[in-house]
C-alpha cells in the first residue's frame, strides 16, 4: 500500500513540475535582446484576463523606458539589476522570460498585479532603399 501511495506521489509531483517546465524554456536573460519596441499582445490583472492594455507599446533604449500603458506617454530612466528593471518612477518590471520575439513581465499598476507578454516589434528606424519603394507608383 504504501508502495502505491509513494508511486502515486512521484507521478503526480513529475506531471506537475513537467507541466510547469514545459510552459516556458528556461533561458539565461540576454539584454542586449531586451533593447527595442514591444507591444503587448496579451495580459493578466491579478491573474484573470484582461483586454485593457492590450495593445500597449513599450520602447527600452539604452537606460530610458517610454510606454502608453495608461493611454498616454510615460517615460522613465531606468536600471536593470538581475532580471529587474527599476524605473524612476518607482515602477518595477520583472523580466520572467525574454527571446527575440516575446518578453513576458510582471508588474505591479495600481494595486493590481499584472503580468504581460510582449511581442517585438520591427526595427523601422533603417533607411529605406529603392528595392524596399520600388512596388510604389507615382500619382
Amino acid at each position: 500500500m504504501r508502495l502505491i501511495a509513494l508511486a502515486v506521489f512521484v507521478i503526480l509531483y513529475s506531471c506537475k513540475h513537467y507541466s510547469t517546465s514545459a510552459e516556458l524554456p528556461a533561458n539565461p536573460l540576454d539584454t542586449s535582446k531586451l533593447y527595442g519596441r514591444w507591444m503587448v499582445i496579451d495580459a493578466l490583472r491579478n491573474n484573470r484576463p484582461t483586454q485593457t492594455i492590450t495593445g500597449a507599446v513599450f520602447a527600452l533604449e539604452s537606460n530610458q523606458i517610454s510606454h502608453n500603458l495608461s493611454g498616454t506617454e510615460n517615460l522613465s530612466q531606468f536600471d536593470l539589476k538581475d532580471s529587474t528593471l527599476y524605473a524612476s518612477d518607482q515602477t518595477q518590471y520583472k523580466i520572467e522570460y525574454l527571446n527575440d520575439s516575446l518578453l513576458i513581465l510582471y508588474t505591479l499598476i495600481q494595486n493590481n498585479k499584472f503580468r504581460m507578454s510582449l511581442k517585438k516589434l520591427p526595427d523601422y528606424s533603417s533607411e529605406l532603399t529603392e528595392s524596399d519603394t520600388s512596388h510604389l507608383k507615382p500619382y
